[in-house]
């Protein structure tokens, strides 16, 4: 259901839109809880350069979604035991 959801809201609105970009972030923490970490970092990732590319280099350090987004991301890398690559985001 998610995944439609992003559908849409990339068909609608844009693919770099803050709130498609929010979609991605929430696929990706749904992955995570599946268990399907390779593809939430996919979609983590996805949504990051997104945010970077509609909202500038500095966004991840100041827009709130992204910094939500990267968040996510270092649960992620907690969840995979990669504990430097998680605090770097921390």
């Amino acid at each position: 259901m998610c995944s439609r959801a992003l559908e849409e809201y990339e068909k609608t609105l844009e693919p770099e839109h803050i709130l498609t970009l929010g979609m991605f972030n929430n696929l990706g923490i749904l992955y995570r809880l599946q268990g399907m970490l390779s593809e939430a970092e996919k979609v983590f990732r996805q949504a990051l350069e997104g945010y970077e590319h509609a909202l500038g280099p500095k966004s991840i350090a100041t827009h709130v979604a992204a910094l939500s987004t990267a968040y996510n991301m270092a649960l992620l890398f907690e969840t995979q035991g990669d504990v430097s690559r998680a605090g770097a985001i921390y």
